[in-house]
């Protein structure tokens, strides 16, 4: 939970930032990439491939957290269907266990 918030917040932060850049946009009369104005143009260009870079990973970390619940839902999957338990409530085992027979001592 604290990571979804804490994305939730970093989210928000950035839209705010936006916004802010684009109303300085509109007072200062420049336009992203501010090809007139070196130092920004630079940090604009390092802000575009830092997205690009962290898209790039996002997109990679998803594809592995599908595969993770692909996984999992099998595993459950023949878990379920297999639900066969080898002890019973009161500790004892079954009749007929998984082994296939019962082993008194």
């Amino acid at each position: 939970q604290r990571v979804t918030d804490a994305k939730s917040q970093l989210l928000a932060t950035v839209a705010y930032l936006e916004q802010q850049r684009l109303g300085q946009e509109k007072t200062c009369g420049q336009r992203a990439p501010y090809a007139s104005q070196a130092p920004l143009a630079d940090r604009w260009q390092r802000v575009q491939l830092l997205s690009q870079t962290l898209r790039e990973k996002n997109q990679h970390n998803g594809l592995l957290l599908n595969q993770q619940i692909d996984h999992n839902a099998q595993a459950l999957a023949i878990l379920s269907k297999n639900n066969k338990s080898l002890y019973g409530p009161d500790g004892q085992s079954h009749a007929g266990s998984l082994l296939g027979r019962k082993i008194g001592v």
